[in-house]
């Protein structure tokens, strides 16, 4: 079961990054640059959630993972209810978001009761996940709050070319419903 939320999650998520070109840095660019962009990139956007929008409580895991090849950075409500993760690319074909530790978070949203994981990006750019338990319906619930975010993220993506998106409802470790 959790595999297959997994799978349904790297469909879009693969088919939004296969034949991207370039790297974050350009091809001036060493790799010194590029790692430092890419943990800017993904730290940025936690720091937002954590100042701006108070939707995350906490930074979690943050670092470059695949021998380097992408840098990870995350956060979460206290409670458990809504989790953040971000993964951008160091290198071409860094774009990777089935580790472990995604897995695990999503397993932990799609357990029981369930929630929402709702993915969306940049093609060679940046995977973002909006992570929610229980329903979007219910005013401030992890769900509600996820929505909410990944909403206003494709809204400014609209004009960006190469944005792909993803969202599923789960319960008892599997999808429900497949959004967008």
């Amino acid at each position: 079961m959790r595999r297959l939320l997994v799978l349904v999650v790297l469909g879009v998520i693969i088919g939004g990054t296969i034949g991207a070109g370039g790297s974050l840095g350009g091809a001036a660019a060493g790799a010194t640059t590029a790692r430092q962009q890419a943990k800017s990139t993904g730290d940025r956007l936690v720091a937002r959630l954590l100042q701006s929008d108070h939707s995350c409580d906490e930074r979690s895991d943050h670092g470059y993972f695949g021998k380097g090849a992408s840098y990870l950075a995350s956060c979460d409500a206290k409670d458990g209810s809504f989790r953040f993760i971000v993964v951008v690319p160091v290198r071409t074909g860094g774009l990777n978001v089935d580790t472990a530790y995604i897995r695990a978070r999503i397993d932990d949203t799609c357990a029981d009761a369930g929630g929402a994981v709702y993915s969306a990006g940049v093609r060679g750019r940046f995977v973002v996940m909006y992570l929610g338990r229980g329903s979007a319906a219910v005013a401030g619930s992890g769900a509600s709050v996820a929505v909410g975010l990944w909403n206003g993220l494709l809204d400014q993506l609209q004009e960006t070319s190469g944005t792909f998106r993803s969202g599923e409802i789960c319960a008892g470790g599997r999808v429900l419903q497949k959004l967008a």
